[in-house]
């Protein structure tokens, strides 16, 4: 059983830990929803891992600046309206980032294209596309991007009980391949994931039945 607490939704925070196997880091979280509860890059910080944290909403980055580290710096931007780019130019983000999470919908294909890959490149990816919900709206556009970028995908169509939700990349040049090839999958969910990380506990992380014995912070904490 792992012993770590981890806080993604879908295991998102154990994948990218299995791959680094790293105390020390930068992320970049993107649309980062609650700072704690369900959150990507929570245990990367408790690791010792610092970063950026972006969010449209004023509520969430209120709410990180109150219960996340003094090192995670939490931004509030529109991401529709700000180049990406310049953003992570302007708070010095280091060229070689270890972890980048993508979660804002439509905006995600947008941000992506912004990134000068001369400038950044990243050692892991998770990316939400929402197949599920929107069909092959966004995926397909996204994967013959990244594709074209040199990142590989591991993990395809990763899900829970709603259907495909993500796919989890890794860039080959710093990821050692007998890392990330025993990973490989498609349209799984994330508790499979797990178990070839050789983690065989499926508990969730999240919900009011299993969450206070999870977590030093209820998410009823968090207000």
């Amino acid at each position: 059983m792992n012993k770590n607490k981890h806080y993604s939704q879908m295991s998102q925070d154990l994948f990218v830990d299995h791959l680094l196997e790293s105390n020390e880091g930068y992320f970049v979280d993107v649309g980062l929803y609650e700072p704690k509860f369900i959150n990507n890059t929570y245990l990367l910080e408790k690791k010792g891992f610092t970063g950026l944290l972006f969010d449209i909403d004023q509520y969430w980055i209120d709410l990180s600046k109150k219960h996340r580290a003094a090192t995670s710096k939490a931004i509030q931007v529109d991401l529709l309206k700000k180049n990406f780019n310049e953003l992570l130019l302007e708070e010095n983000a280091p060229k070689i980032i270890d972890y980048i999470d993508l979660d804002i919908d439509e905006g995600t294909v947008k941000v992506l294209k912004d990134i000068d890959y001369t400038n950044f490149s990243f050692k892991v990816l998770t990316v939400e596309h929402d197949y599920y919900a929107h069909g092959d709206e966004s995926r397909s556009e996204i994967r013959n991007f990244l594709d074209s970028k040199g990142y590989q995908l591991v993990c395809g169509d990763v899900g829970n009980n709603s259907g495909p939700q993500e796919d989890w990349y890794v860039n080959p040049s710093y990821v050692e391949k007998d890392k990330w090839e025993p990973l490989l999958c498609n349209d799984v969910k994330h508790t499979e994931i797990r178990k070839l990380m050789g983690i065989e506990d499926e508990r969730l992380n999240w919900g009011p039945e299993n969450y206070r014995e999870w977590h030093d912070d209820p998410i009823w904490h968090l207000t």
